[in-house]
């Protein structure tokens, strides 16, 4: 999965003064077909999300009464600001899980996946899959129209469209957004729009299938996460796999393949890499020709460690590039500074010599 919001949100930490007393916050915002950019307002340390229409609201003394003893007994856990706080900022599974299944976070996750083209893998099935089923398209055209255009001036999100594509099995979404571009345009911007839908759906017949990937596994391994990324700025989405073991303390593999014009061949793995698979993996985040693999390790109950492995793109091969770890000292209840190693530190490794041993050298 690629970093949340990745496209939305500007990278950037912004201060601003409301009634003298300074904030930090983030803003999310999605071009929309009007012209209007809807947008959400993140305060993290105040564990505050606003749209910007309520922004007025959230002054000094609002802040407190939110924080207030009055609130104290009440269940915040599925409040929008609280879902909207942990899928930023701490996403878990099993939360995310039981959310689903809430009729009015329903309503928020379709707003997310529509207005900001939000991709955490199950939210985004579910609201595709729920908006695929519908048969009266007149009920949800905006949907639609956002899920599939980035802009005002009515360019289709191409990137966005391919997710939809590849779990868009039985193409229901294509047949709605073929109607959707039938009544809504001319027949100049019709013809247009639907050669690029066109174009990304035809594509479907070309992808990597699961049974080319599992020639490549170990025994015993299966796929637990896919990431789709044009590392190597071609215009076409190449592909990272991680694979993991059921047993617990093997390594995960993880595996890349390039698209070549949409024919996938194995670009590089490492069968033996730095962390435990299915325990110890969140999440590979992508930059360019850059990708993260962030990973989780508990140390004896006394210390959890984030880490982050960051590998570049660097004449046809990946070199690791940076190696960090957040560290936690669970008995103090305190953050230890942040270790950090560069290629000035390790030299040019490869990304398939990266290993659990190396690793562990460098402390």
């Amino acid at each position: 999965m690629k970093t949340l919001l990745k496209s939305l949100i500007s990278n950037v930490h912004f201060l601003m003064t409301i009634y003298n007393q300074i904030i930090p916050h983030h803003i999310f915002e999605k071009d929309s077909l009007d012209g209007y950019a809807p947008q959400l307002i993140v305060f993290p340390t105040h564990q505050i999300v606003s749209f910007k229409s309520e922004l007025p609201l959230l002054n000094r003394s609002s802040l407190q009464y939110y924080n207030s003893n009055d609130f104290k007994n009440l269940d915040h856990s599925n409040e929008y600001n609280t879902v909207i706080n942990k899928l930023l900022f701490s996403p878990n599974e099993k939360e995310i899980d039981t959310w689903l299944k809430d009729k009015q976070l329903d309503e928020l996750f379709t707003y997310l996946v529509c207005s900001f083209h939000f991709e955490d893998k199950k939210i985004f099935q579910h609201v595709v899959k729920k908006l695929s089923e519908e048969s009266d398209i007149k009920k949800n055209n905006l949907e639609y129209l956002q899920l599939l255009f980035k802009r005002d001036k009515k360019i289709i999100d191409i990137h966005f469209l391919k997710e939809i594509a590849s779990f868009d099995n039985e193409n229901r979404m294509y047949n709605h957004f073929k109607n959707l571009i039938s009544k809504e345009f001319n027949e100049d911007e019709q013809t247009k729009f639907l050669n690029e839908i066109n174009e990304v759906y035809g594509m479907k017949e070309y992808s990597l299938q699961q049974n080319d990937v599992q020639n490549y596994l170990k025994p015993g391994y299966q796929i637990i996460d896919e990431v789709n990324a044009d590392l190597d700025d071609d215009s076409d989405d190449d592909k990272i796999y991680i694979a993991s073991s059921s047993d617990e303390i093997a390594n995960a593999q993880v595996l890349i393949f390039k698209n070549n014009s949409n024919s996938f061949s194995l670009w590089v793995k490492n069968d033996s890499s730095p962390f435990l698979g299915q325990k110890e993996y969140k999440k590979t985040v992508t930059k360019g020709k850059y990708f993260t693999i962030e990973y989780n390790r508990d140390i004896e109950d006394k210390y959890n460690n984030y880490n982050y492995l960051t590998f570049k793109l660097q004449d046809d091969n990946f070199i690791l590039h940076q190696y960090s770890k957040e560290i936690y000292d669970v008995n103090q209840d305190k953050n230890l500074p942040v270790k950090t190693w560069t290629n000035k530190n390790f030299g040019n490794l490869i990304f398939e010599k990266t290993s659990y041993e190396f690793i562990e050298k460098l402390k």
